[in-house]
């Protein structure tokens, strides 16, 4: 009730700032996975393209869905 009338999250009531969140990424976000698990040759790519899914919520993981694998990583 009392966030309705000052307009402040609990976090910026408690610790008197707004919380950070420059770290978070848009849905669909293009990133990079680094490949560690196949043998790969001297001139092979290291990296697998990818597209952010999204945040769990119940752990500290994110879900990429991995374009040359077509898994969920």
């Amino acid at each position: 009730l009392i966030i309705l009338f000052i307009k402040k999250t609990y976090y910026e009531l408690l610790k008197g700032r707004r919380s950070n969140i420059s770290y978070f990424h848009p849905f669909g976000y293009e990133c990079f996975i680094l490949n560690t698990r196949d043998q790969l040759a001297n001139f092979d790519s290291k990296v697998d393209r990818g597209m952010f899914l999204g945040y769990s919520d119940t752990s500290k993981a994110h879900g990429v869905f991995n374009s040359t694998t077509l898994f969920v990583e």
